[in-house]
Parts: C-alpha cells; sequence; structure tokens
C-alpha cells in the first residue's frame, strides 16, 4: 500500500532546472521571455516511461502557440496541449543525460505582484517519480 509519503528530494527520480531568459520588447508594458526546461531522469531504472512536464503558466501570460507547436514538428517533445493556464509536454522517455526544450511565453495581461508559477515532470507510469520547481518573471534581467 501507498499512502501520501513524500519522497526526499534526492531520491525523486527527476532532476529539472528552469531557465527564463526576457526578451527585448517595444511596448515597456508588455514582457516576452523564453523558458527553458532542463530534465534528466534519476531514477532506479536505465531510463523512464513517458514523462509529463507540467508548466503553469504565470498569471496574465500565455505561451506562444508557434513555439510549442516547433517542439512537436521538430521531434523534441511527442505531443503538447495547452488548457487551463498550464501546458503539458509529453516525452518519449528521458534517460540519465540531460534533455532540454525552449519555448516562448507572452503577456496578455498585466497583473502586478505577480507569484511564482510551478513546474511539475513525472512518469506517466510511476508518480511517485517526479521532480518540481518554479519560476517568476520579475528578477530577471532583459537580455540584449
Amino acid at each position: 500500500m501507498k499512502y501520501n509519503v513524500l519522497l526526499p528530494k534526492k531520491e525523486s527520480g527527476f532532476s529539472l532546472s528552469l531557465q527564463i531568459v526576457k526578451k527585448n520588447s517595444s511596448d515597456v508594458f508588455q514582457s516576452n521571455f523564453d523558458l527553458t526546461v532542463t530534465l534528466r531522469y534519476t531514477g532506479t531504472h536505465s531510463n523512464s516511461n513517458m514523462v509529463l512536464v507540467d508548466v503553469k503558466m504565470l498569471s496574465g501570460f500565455t505561451p506562444v502557440m508557434s513555439s510549442i507547436e516547433e517542439l512537436e514538428n521538430n521531434g523534441q517533445v511527442m505531443k503538447n496541449e495547452f488548457k487551463n493556464d498550464h501546458v503539458l509536454f509529453y516525452l518519449e522517455n528521458v534517460s540519465d543525460t540531460a534533455k532540454s526544450f525552449t519555448f516562448s511565453v507572452e503577456e496578455i495581461n498585466h497583473v502586478a505582484n505577480i507569484q511564482p508559477a510551478p513546474v511539475i515532470v513525472y512518469d506517466y507510469y510511476e508518480k511517485d517519480e517526479y521532480a518540481h520547481a518554479s519560476y517568476n518573471i520579475n528578477s530577471v534581467p532583459v537580455s540584449q
């Protein structure tokens, strides 16, 4: 039997890191950025089963759909879905070699005091193998 027991962070099955690169925008009030998701499998098997990466959008932001479709078209992800302010990326499997993908995000509504948004990666069939992180736009400098 399994109960709601949190696994120690180091034995969670995945390693997850996020990087934000802000883009210059001609509109001073609009923020656009690229979000890079890097993950690798750290579990007990040689690689994972199918993996889901669930990226919650920051309040007032939406993904640039063409950048998400491009990830699927060039084979970086198997499938993607966008619903209820979440972008779901499906990956066939992940090994102990780091795998990264980047997509663009744009601001559609100005929101004050934006709170961090979570990103969760987990094995579709082994839900106790997971990792989570969060991101926020407030403290990131603009790249030139």
